[in-house]
């Protein structure tokens, strides 16, 4: 509390400009340390059943996505940005039992020279695991993007054209991937893998369990390709007139291809089940 009744007016003034300064210094002390904070890594302890994160970005976009369980869809928009939107979800009814779980749902989230490294886990027990999972929407820049992803359990889509590098660790995982150009590299305990059009390029591999892997996709003559499952079927289409040399382990079912020319190299490994090669009109 200040006192001014027996100071003369001019020591009043200079009494409160240091009362000001000493306000306005704890002021930028707090809002500095607020501005620390704001840009660490954070761990949410958030119950919402509903989390949105936003990235601006300058150059091509590198994403860590890691998640115990649930569905990642990944859309193509005309921004320079990347979206995340996280909803939790439940099959139990009582809300009480619900809100429990999704306080055991945290995420990091770390911004490091360019690239994004976003992870999902949840912190209490294996049980309770299997009764709520995260849905992850991702929105990425529609051009070269280099994407990791990491999912336990649930499914992984791609929607809308992606180009660049998908590198993918799987656990019992179904993985349907709409319109891709560039490098796949995914291995899986259990699943099926379904490519539908676009390009797969040079040092693709796919390595499966248990599960079917089918790719319906033009590929780069002279390239090496692998696919691979213990257990199940694989089905592979490219277009007509590719000249393509296969090499398998397994039950070879079908080979519409010839090895003339300058051929792609694809090894197949089939241990319990078919191996197609089909060739399509590409349009």
């Amino acid at each position: 509390m200040l006192i001014f009744s027996h100071q003369t007016f001019h020591e009043r003034v200079v009494l409160m400009k240091h009362y000001l300064y000493a306000i306005a210094l704890i002021i930028c002390m707090f809002c500095l340390a607020s501005c620390a904070i704001s840009n660490a890594s954070t761990g949410s302890d958030s119950d919402e059943g509903f989390i949105q994160r936003s990235y601006e970005i300058e150059d091509h976009t590198t994403l860590d996505l890691s998640s115990f369980a649930g569905k990642v869809e990944i859309f193509a928009w005309n921004k320079k940005a990347v979206s995340i939107e996280i909803t939790k979800r439940s099959s139990v009814k009582d809300e009480n039992s619900r809100q429990k779980l999704f306080k055991n749902i945290k995420f990091n989230e770390l911004v490091d020279s360019g690239k994004i490294i976003f992870s999902i886990v949840f912190q209490g027990s294996k049980k309770d695991e299997h009764e709520c999972n995260a849905d992850i929407r991702i929105f990425l820049p529609r051009e070269e993007a280099i994407l990791n992803v990491e999912l336990h359990r649930g499914s992984l889509s791609v929607f809308d054209d992606f180009e660049g590098v998908l590198t993918a660790k799987l656990g019992n995982v179904d993985t349907k991937i709409n319109n891709f150009f560039g490098v796949l590299n995914i291995t899986g305990d259990s699943g099926n893998i379904n490519v539908s059009n676009g390009r797969i390029d040079d040092n693709t591999s796919i390595e499966q369990k248990a599960g079917n892997i089918k790719i319906k996709a033009d590929l780069i003559e002279g390239g090496v390709y692998s696919f691979s499952t213990a257990i199940g079927n694989v089905n592979l289409s490219f277009p007509h007139g590719r000249s393509i040399e296969i090499r398998s382990v397994g039950n070879l079912n079908s080979n519409e291809f010839s090895s003339l020319g300058a051929p792609a190299v694809v090894n197949v490994i089939c241990s319990i089940g078919k191996i197609n090669l089909e060739k399509f009109l590409k349009k």
